[in-house]
């Protein structure tokens, strides 16, 4: 698989989805486009920073578009099919 992953000029802007608290985003990669989505637990678990809640969820997925993309290229070139979630397994502890 090629690392490379790329933006058509005609793919939809990453946006905010809140019934998933999540932002939708397209990426090229493997000749097609790739539907996916990323949630807040997810970028706080892979780079450890402050991430926004809500529309601002936009700007940490901008931030890190790049190694995000190429997650979601690997992940879809390994068999996954669409729409590709990038979502936090992390089950809090029962208190």
């Amino acid at each position: 698989m090629s690392r490379s992953t790329e933006r058509s000029a005609e793919s939809p802007a990453p946006h905010y989805e809140p019934e998933t608290s999540s932002v939708r985003f397209e990426v090229h990669a493997c000749g097609v486009p790739i539907v996916a989505f990323v949630t807040r637990d997810w970028l706080l678990r892979r780079f450890g920073e402050v991430v926004p809640e809500g529309p601002r969820l936009v700007e940490a997925y901008v931030e890190h578009a790049a190694e995000i993309d190429i997650e979601v290229a690997r992940r879809y070139a390994q068999g996954r099919l669409e729409p590709i979630w990038l979502a936090s397994t992390f089950l809090p502890d029962d208190e």
